[in-house]
């Protein structure tokens, strides 16, 4: 089953978003290629180019909450940590046992779910809280500058 992304599922972060239709098109060629029955060593080499990717975007996700004091940093990092520890266990599985229907299914599970869920819910979340971010500093950026142009009137020249 491959996976369609709309803009349902954007959080509004530019670099976000397309990190998360990269991870949408990387896992549907894997699946793709599971489905037309490529050679394993095409499935493979998807299956690590998903897996490298997913540990890049993490990196770059958990980047931008660090650096805009997102305050479930800790726990959004436990989930990532939590499915890089799935990835390793499913590339394990696919290394012993190949591109059966058994394996291809855990994955499709684990690995297709988990981040359509995750994006929908715990990334939306920071999401939210950067527009609520974005929104507070663009209102004491105004104040600011509403107080600097009374200061101006009033001082005596």
């Amino acid at each position: 089953m491959k996976y369609a992304w709309d803009e349902s599922i954007e959080i509004g972060h530019p670099e976000i978003d397309a990190q998360h239709r990269q991870l949408f098109a990387a896992f549907n060629e894997f699946m793709g290629a599971c489905e037309e029955g490529k050679g394993h060593s095409e499935i493979a080499n998807t299956m690590e180019f998903l897996g490298e990717y997913v540990i890049r975007h993490f990196t770059d996700e958990e980047r931008v909450q660090q650096e805009n004091h997102y305050p479930d940093y800790y726990k959004h990092k436990r989930y990532h940590d939590e499915f890089k520890i799935m990835i390793i266990s499913l590339k394990s599985d696919f290394k012993l046992e190949g591109p059966t229907a058994e394996v291809i299914s855990r994955i499709q599970s684990s690995i297709g779910d988990w981040l359509v869920n995750h994006i929908k819910i715990e990334d939306m979340k920071i999401g939210e809280y950067l527009r609520a971010r974005e929104k507070f500093q663009k209102e004491i950026q105004e104040r600011r500058a509403s107080e600097n142009e009374t200061r101006q009137v009033l001082t005596p020249g």
